[in-house]
């Protein structure tokens, strides 16, 4: 392995791991947000459409967006206000790995700004992260992870690193396709769900975001 100086993470389901609890918060939530920006549907038939959305594409919100039209910065900020990120489980393990390293580290997430930061407080991870060091997707002019390098190379730029000195942690397959074309270490975390198919982007599988740590030594 190159040596690496810094490690970009994602933050959802890779710095913590989902959990059936916050899932079903996830997709209850997404029902009440679209409501509440004006969508005509009742609460099964929101929370159906949010469950479907999540477990194709790992968004609740997702079909809203692109099925029936909904604002994208009010509903990605108001999903993000509601959720709870105090039903999230913490490692101390990964705190004291995080203690013990002296890489650089930085945030790239999909959720909100201000989710990363709860999240981040609630898990014990928020001294690793100063505010210059979270991205969240309205940080970057959404532009995703699986659609553009721009957040690649910003990140680059904000680090003062090249992308073989970077490693990229990701629980979502697609996300990983740049940062790897760009030159840096893959590593996808997949908490027990391992892919079944060839995956030539991704150099590293891992159960965990513990084990990236073991990985780098």
């Amino acid at each position: 392995m190159p040596q690496i100086k810094a490690i970009v993470w994602d933050l959802d389901n890779t710095l913590y791991r989902f959990n059936q609890l916050f899932e079903d918060a996830c997709n209850h939530i997404a029902g009440r947000v679209v409501r509440n920006l004006g969508l005509d549907m009742d609460d099964e038939e929101a929370k159906a459409l949010a469950t479907k959305s999540f477990n194709t594409t790992g968004y609740s919100m997702r079909v809203f967006l692109e099925e029936y039209g909904l604002c994208r910065d009010a509903m990605h900020i108001e999903f993000h206000k509601h959720l709870d990120e105090k039903i999230l489980e913490r490692s101390l393990a990964l705190v004291e790995l995080f203690e013990r390293s002296n890489l650089q580290h930085l945030i790239v997430t999909h959720g909100s700004r201000h989710w990363a930061e709860r999240v981040l407080d609630h898990i014990e991870l928020r001294p690793f992260f100063p505010d210059e060091r979270i991205l969240g997707l309205e940080d970057y002019d959404f532009r995703k992870k699986d659609e553009s390098t721009f957040v690649f190379e910003k990140a680059m730029e904000m680090l003062n690193c090249q992308a073989h000195e970077m490693l990229m942690a990701e629980d979502t397959v697609r996300n990983l396709h740049h940062p790897h074309a760009m030159g840096m270490t893959t590593v996808l975390v997949h908490h027990g769900r391992i892919p079944k198919d060839e995956l030539p982007h991704v150099h590293h599988m891992v159960h965990s975001a513990e084990e990236i740590f073991a990985l780098l030594a």
